[in-house]
């Protein structure tokens, strides 16, 4: 019994502790670390973005230069001066395009400057062209930006999550630590106690349906028989580890049932008999009467007698 004893508190200090910080740390890094990486990459994809604007803004900067270029030194006035300058240090801040991108400005200016108008016509649609490109930057822009606050946001409430996580482990390995260590027995008793009583509970609210259906309905029939039989190995297991528990709920074992059954049915099947007799006419005395009972009866039924005389404290 001491053995059992020790190995149930074993059991019980293992099932508390080993509940008491969910094993769910690695998986919350990873959760956490891939939200992070998340909004890295979000941020390197407007960084992306960023420079795909740069780089149209060197090349109209540079359309521009050359566009004024082309005006002549007779024909240049105060205002084309300043564009210049002011262009140029546009120019130095987004840097020079790429070598592609410069000639097919430099051509798309000289067909917008064209004295011909098919060809200016021609730079026309090479400019509504470069249009397109440049609002799709800028559309592109705006949806990485939603997409860096969604990311950031998601960022956010995994944190959030994880740091509620981290209050409630850090409440628990408090509780754990009292009394010197101490707390985590009664800690692994009280979380082993509420699962025994959510599995009861669900186990009965399951164990009532089955009993209501199963005398309608054959499928709950036969699984209600795998109740039956589980009820059973549960009751064994109570009687091997508790032999009395059944006397004191008030419940008999069916060996000791029977054994009663068997010599009352006895005893009324000779009553019967003898009340048969006395009825036609025949005297019956008491002697007859035990004579009777110590003819029909066994050595079984005859010990199951005087034991019950014993408790009713009858003389022998």
């Amino acid at each position: 019994m001491k053995k059992m004893f020790t190995t149930l508190i074993c059991v019980v200090m293992l099932v508390g502790c080993g509940t008491i910080i969910p094993d769910n740390k690695n998986d919350n890094q990873k959760a956490m670390q891939g939200k992070a990486d998340a909004v890295v990459v979000a941020k390197n994809k407007i960084a992306d973005n960023s420079d795909k604007k740069m780089s149209e803004i060197a090349t109209m900067a540079q359309g521009v230069d050359y566009s004024l270029s082309k005006v002549p030194a007779t024909n240049t006035t105060h205002e084309v001066t300043t564009a210049k300058e002011i262009n140029q240090r546009v120019i130095s801040i987004a840097g020079s395009p790429k070598v592609d991108e410069l000639v097919k400005i430099k051509s798309m200016v000289d067909l917008l400057n064209s004295e011909i108008a098919k060809e200016r016509e021609r730079g026309t649609k090479l400019l509504q062209q470069k249009d397109v490109e440049i609002l799709s930057v800028q559309k592109k822009s705006d949806d990485l930006d939603v997409n860096l606050n969604k990311k950031i946001g998601e960022l956010a409430t995994t944190a959030k999550k994880q740091a509620e996580a981290a209050d409630d482990n850090k409440v628990i390995i408090d509780n754990v630590n009292k009394y010197f260590g101490l707390g985590a027995v009664f800690y692994g008793i009280k979380r082993f106690v509420t699962s025994c009583i959510v599995g009861i509970l669900i186990f009965g609210v399951i164990f009532l349906v089955l009993r209501l259906l199963a005398a309608t309905n054959p499928i709950a029939a036969a699984v209600f028989s795998v109740f039956n039989i589980i009820g059973a190995v549960v009751v064994n297991i109570i009687k091997g580890v508790a032999p009395k528990s059944l006397n004191f709920s008030g419940f008999s074992p069916s060996v000791e049932l029977q054994k009663y059954k068997t010599t009352l049915s006895k005893l009324i099947d000779e009553i019967e008999e003898i009340q048969t007799m006395t009825k036609d006419g025949k005297s019956i005395t008491i002697n007859d009467l035990m004579q009777h009972f110590d003819k029909e009866l066994d050595q079984s039924d005859k010990d199951l007698i005087k034991e019950l005389k014993t408790m009713l404290r009858w003389k022998k």
